[in-house]
């Protein structure tokens, strides 16, 4: 792997804030995951042609571009979600799974849809190129881009893992694990982690050449389970925390040494698809679930809902304006996008 000037990596690290906070963190303030705000969410869908999103992303250096993924073709939005514009006329399928950034230019970026692969673009989704030599398989689950390695990507596909160190130009097989969801560390890229189906949980410490399992706590029980999300904190890389689909949330805080369920404040809600952290605020959280928005201000170990004014509950998406961390967008299946902030 080329090593990147001092220049590049000062820009790396600004741009793993921007993606940090696209993946879903928003500020707690200071009350309790029992306390209502006196604000709520208000649907903003104006041009949004397909109300089942699927993944929310924001620009990480312009919190008025967000881009949302729906089942029915990819959308940008330039002005805060008040209005949006279809992107993707022409693809062949249209369902999007995964929107990534590149590293050190994010203007480059990454989709990944339900059965044809990977779509590039250059200029910020403007236009797109097909990405499939080497592809294992062209229904991706996830893509996680090096924060300091422009072009270097993983790529969770139904059939194992992709690696791409040119950009996604030539992808290689690395592993065979179905449906990973995958995060890479944000101070050593070479630490990748990879939470999948079953019970696995799986990390490297070479860049994705070997992985060894890391599930110890972990039980998910049953051949349908799957973990849905990895979130490493970047302040202490040590803990982590994954969402599964019949478990809620699992946490760790010695680098997948050791898992522990927390989910106290739940109920019986244990779907959990994407899990962010508040930039300001590590200890605050929130889960993504098929009843809607979960908050904790405590890591993990008690969870409120945070659903008013929320129409439709099965949340498939969160993204955080990174400039304004108070504001956050929520994506659901039937009823769009929402908006909300939390001061």
């Amino acid at each position: 792997m080329n090593l990147y000037s001092t220049d590049r990596s000062i820009a790396a690290k600004f741009f793993l804030l921007g993606c940090f906070f696209c993946i879903l963190a928003i500020s707690c303030g200071k009350k309790s995951p029992t306390d209502s705000d006196s604000n709520q969410w208000s649907a903003v869908n104006s041009g949004l042609e397909n109300l089942f999103v699927r993944f929310l992303a924001v620009h990480p250096s312009n919190s008025d571009i967000i881009f949302s993924g729906t089942w029915g073709g990819l959308y940008k939005s330039t002005d805060g979600a008040q209005t949006w514009t279809r992107l993707d006329s022409g693809w062949t399928y249209s369902q999007i799974s995964a929107i990534a950034f590149d590293a050190l230019h994010p203007e480059t970026m990454y989709v990944g849809t339900y059965g044809s692969g990977v779509f590039k673009s250059e200029d910020g989704g403007e236009s797109w190129e097909g990405k499939k030599v080497g592809l294992v398989d062209p229904t991706i689950y996830s893509i996680a881009t090096d924060p300091t390695h422009s072009d270097t990507l993983f790529i969770g596909c139904d059939g194992g893992i992709n690696r791409s160190y040119n950009g996604a130009d030539t992808l290689f097989y690395i592993f065979y694990y179905n449906r990973a969801s995958l995060a890479v560390h944000p101070q050593n890229s070479q630490i990748v982690y990879a939470g999948g189906k079953f019970d696995n949980f799986y990390k490297s410490e070479d860049g994705g050449d070997s992985w060894s399992v890391g599930n110890n706590g972990i039980n998910l029980n049953g051949p349908s389970a799957r973990i849905q999300w990895v979130l490493i904190n970047p302040i202490d890389p040590n803990i982590l925390y994954v969402g599964s689909n019949v478990m809620g949330v699992y946490k760790s805080t010695n680098a997948a040494g050791l898992w522990t369920n927390v989910v106290k404040g739940f109920g019986g809600t244990r779907d959990v698809r994407v899990i962010g952290m508040s930039p300001s605020n590590t200890d605050c959280l929130y889960a993504a679930t098929n009843n809607g928005v979960y908050r904790s201000t405590d890591a993990g170990q008690n969870w409120a809902q945070w659903n008013e004014g929320l129409t439709e509950v099965d949340v498939k998406a969160l993204a955080v304006a990174p400039f304004t961390p108070h504001v956050v967008y929520a994506g659901t299946w039937g009823e769009g996008v929402f908006k909300r902030s939390s001061q």
